[in-house]
């Protein structure tokens, strides 16, 4: 009987912190983006305690969207399971929202940190967290650079058929590289005027993909939302083979 009521005692505890646990949705770089009214590589130079906020005084280094800042605040929450404050002096990709006229962050709005070196005890980014905020830096820099639009189309809601995975899996390429291209939307949401502006390494690869996203690529949806005219850019990531599972191509970068 006491075993029993342990077990019971246990299954409740673990419900308990799972219920307390903060939760955020996961949400693709694309999205991310296309939400924000400030994108951002920036660095926290000091804060304000005010209440259950903060405000944050900051130096933007890298601006990917809305004007130039030096401060925001910060919905840290510190006492509750959302807790949320950037260590002094630490670097971060981040995406702001806005509320009440004034940009805001939090545990939730998916900022993705890129250095702590130099902080007094702290500890080093592994590399492979590094090399994927690294990545994400780059695409956002190609598509400011070359004036492209990055929206939550670009990656992940553009209607890719079910056996897309299937079709682009087992093709060699390089860790972390990515492709970008561009295509108009016609009459039914079927896809015109593909062209890669960006192609893999792997020219087969890149024929291969564009043939089928001339062929399957259809969101009847889009048409609702963007003028059939407009040249939309979308984004595919390669992932190298690992262990049992292939290489695969995507659209959504998480």
């Amino acid at each position: 009987m006491r075993s029993i009521a342990t077990c019971l005692l246990l299954v409740l505890g673990i419900f308990a912190n799972d219920l307390s646990a903060c939760r955020c949705s996961q949400e693709t770089l694309t999205h991310k983006f296309g939400k924000a009214k400030f994108v951002a590589r920036l660095r926290f130079d000091a804060f304000v305690d005010i209440g259950t906020w903060h405000m944050a005084k900051v130096e933007t280094l890298e601006q990917f969207k809305g004007a130039e800042i030096d401060s925001l605040r910060i919905n840290s929450q510190l006492h509750t399971s959302c807790a949320y404050l950037p260590p002094e002096g630490s670097e971060w990709l981040i995406f702001a929202s806005e509320f009440k006229g004034e940009l805001v962050i939090s545990s939730c709005s998916g900022g993705i940190l890129l250095e702590l070196s130099g902080l007094p005890g702290s500890k080093r980014i592994s590399s492979g967290k590094r090399n994927e905020a690294n990545n994400k830096l780059e695409i956002l820099r190609y598509f400011k650079d070359n004036k492209l639009p990055l929206t939550s189309y670009s990656g992940g809601g553009l209607g890719l058929g079910k056996d897309f995975r299937d079709k682009f899996s087992g093709y060699e390429g390089q860790s972390g590289e990515f492709a970008v291209y561009t295509f108009k939307m016609k009459r039914r949401g079927r896809a015109s005027s593909v062209k890669f502006i960006r192609p893999f390494s792997n020219r087969k690869l890149t024929r291969d993909l564009k043939r089928y996203l001339k062929n399957g690529l259809k969101n009847e949806r889009l048409l609702t939302v963007l003028p059939r005219k407009r040249r939309i850019a979308g984004l595919l990531l390669f992932s190298p083979a690992r262990r049992e599972f292939p290489s695969s191509v995507s659209s959504r970068l998480y």
